[in-house]
């Protein structure tokens, strides 16, 4: 599901959020936690985030081919009354001390997607340090594109930490 830099702000990110509750309530999985940030007066939501687990999208093994479960971050939505007063960031702080929780081996990451054309999105995650590992634009043939039925992807990563501070800031 993807939500729109400009179509998250007032009622539209609630009602976005009602509806993605409602899904995940239909299929749920072991390790899926839908985070929201709100504000403590008010209650009013500033944005909200999904962490889950899926297969890994390269490969982690030579042996066999491994593609393990690892910690996906995903929609990841900021209200626009809340941008550039570091809500999303906090959340994606919150999402790597979550992950870091549920991997236990060396050198586990968490992984994201995001249109190539979200621009926002993209500028967003490489100032928080992600790395890109996969750009559909460049994998995949035109043919290969097409045939998505979705805009082209471009795939992040980021190592999680091993020491997991228990406190947040």
């Amino acid at each position: 599901m993807e939500y729109p830099a400009n179509e998250t702000s007032g009622n539209k990110i609630e009602k976005q959020l009602e509806k993605r509750m409602k899904e995940l309530v239909q299929s749920p999985r072991f390790h899926h936690v839908l985070i929201v940030a709100s504000t403590i007066d008010t209650n009013q939501i500033a944005g909200f985030m999904e962490l889950g687990t899926m297969p890994a999208p390269i490969f982690t093994s030579t042996e066999n081919n491994i593609r393990p479960e690892r910690p996906y971050l995903a929609n990841l939505a900021v209200d626009k009354d809340f941008r550039r007063q570091k809500t999303g960031s906090k959340l994606v702080k919150l999402a790597m001390k979550i992950s870091a929780k549920w991997c236990f081996e060396e050198n586990a990451a968490m992984y994201l997607a995001v249109e190539k054309e979200n621009t926002a999105a993209v500028q967003f995650y490489d100032k928080l340090e992600f790395s890109r590992i996969i750009d559909e634009t460049e994998k995949l043939s035109k043919d290969a594109q097409r045939k998505l039925k979705r805009k082209p992807r471009l795939y992040f990563e980021k190592k999680l930490p091993l020491e997991v501070d228990p406190y947040l800031e």
